[in-house]
């Protein structure tokens, strides 16, 4: 499948999360969107920003990576420094690769984002 399909609400998600036996709030660190994925994909990005608000809302403090290589946005970078509890740290991969058949994503795409997310990080920590 290359195209990826929502299995069921970020609601939904977000509560199966919290009350998962092995979840510590506040401590447990999160990861979302990385396996099958990008966060930052087109059809992905709306619910990357409301799964984080739904878990920022309730007041957790957890630590949360969010890995891309894909292309960031300043609207992106403002919406990670308005969480007020997540610790967000955004991770962006690059490769160098030149060749398009192993890696079809150009390589500017993933330079201007981490141009963007370096300049906007505010209280996102960005790893490269």
């Amino acid at each position: 499948m290359k195209q990826p399909h929502q299995l069921m609400s970020d609601e939904e998600v977000v509560n199966m999360l919290v009350q998962h036996r092995y979840f510590i709030p506040h401590k447990t660190p999160l990861q979302i969107f990385n396996k099958a994925t990008d966060p930052f994909l087109g059809a992905v990005r709306p619910h990357t920003h409301c799964m984080l608000s739904l878990l920022d809302n309730r007041g957790l403090m957890n630590h949360i990576l969010v890995i891309t290589r894909y292309v960031v946005t300043e609207e992106d970078m403002r919406k990670l420094n308005q969480l007020q509890h997540l610790r967000v740290t955004l991770l962006i991969t690059f490769n160098g690769l030149k060749d398009s058949r192993i890696e079809p994503l150009s390589k500017k795409i993933t330079l201007k984002s981490i141009e963007v997310a370096c300049r906007q990080k505010g209280r996102t920590k960005v790893i490269l």
